[in-house]
């Protein structure tokens, strides 16, 4: 029974691995396509049309179709704990899509190979797993993009006011497609859900080693696509960190086994995700 019930919990992890790159590749591969051959270079724009529609989707789902239950929340908590990932949320949007403007998915990707020593360091999106996985709060992943989505919104209007206005105003012709836009927006949705789902799930560390696997396959279609050459340094780079990150991962479940056959733990302070009967992981650090 017990290997039974490990069984069942791997594969519920999987699907939503899988569901979560196959969003994420295809997320990617459109707002390149928006970005650079549709010509709506104007990637805070995107993110802000994103945004908006989570928001207003996320709004009819909790408070008007009452699908997913609100959670009670005062304003200290909301500024202490909401605004910040918004605010980290509306740089990493920003900063990931002005980045496909500029460079091929194919080297972003490869450049992304860092990011779980990143996260291990410096703790970027771990920050929304504390949010996701703090048991006095109990978000899921419907109630978060309700949150953060218009806190975002609103970050994002400083660099469009900035950065972007000035562009458009001064544009001859800007390409509108409603479709287009509607689309790419729908697919942002569908990823920030599964985004949030998979970390509250599993951690922010797990999505970014399954990344790498995203990462292989968008460096072999974006190189076919967009027509974007890859050198031998280039593969042998990324091939290193590939390596590294499988390397750490083995580590991480040599430890997993020892702790669960009563061996010790190294407390570095990791953050550990375990079931909660609710939909949402509870937390704890290692002490």
């Amino acid at each position: 029974m017990a290997s039974r019930a490990i069984i069942q919990q791997a594969l519920v992890v999987y699907s939503y691995v899988g569901l979560w790159i196959l969003l994420s590749a295809s997320v990617i591969l459109y707002n390149k396509y928006v970005l650079t051959v549709f010509g709506f270079p104007y990637p805070v724009s995107l993110t802000m049309i994103h945004m908006a529609f989570c928001s207003a989707l996320a709004f009819v789902m909790v408070r008007v179709l009452k699908i997913v239950s609100g959670v009670k929340m005062n304003l200290d908590t909301y500024i202490r704990r909401i605004v910040p990932i918004g605010f980290l949320f509306a740089i990493v949007l920003w900063m990931g899509n002005s980045a496909y403007v500029y460079l091929s998915v194919a080297f972003i990707q490869m450049v992304k190979a860092l990011m779980p020593c990143i996260v291990y360091v410096v703790g970027r999106i771990v920050s929304i797993q504390l949010i996701l996985t703090r048991a006095d709060i109990k978000l899921n992943s419907v109630t978060t993009l309700y949150y953060v989505s218009p806190v975002c919104f609103v970050f994002l209007t400083i660099p469009f006011v900035f950065v972007e206005l000035p562009h458009i105003l001064a544009a001859e012709v800007i390409p509108v497609n409603p479709v287009v836009l509607l689309s790419s927006a729908v697919l942002a949705f569908a990823l920030n859900i599964s985004v949030f789902l998979l970390i509250g799930k599993t951690s922010a560390l797990t999505m970014n080693v399954a990344g790498v696997v995203k990462d292989w396959i968008l460096i072999f279609i974006s190189s076919l696509l967009f027509d974007a050459p890859i050198a031998s340094l280039q593969l042998w780079g990324y091939l290193v960190a590939f390596i590294a990150v499988c390397h750490y991962n083995f580590l991480k479940f040599e430890e997993k086994e020892r702790a669960s056959s009563g061996g010790v733990v190294n407390g570095d302070g990791a953050i550990k995700v375990q079931p909660y009967e609710g939909g949402v992981s509870s937390a704890e650090t290692g002490k």
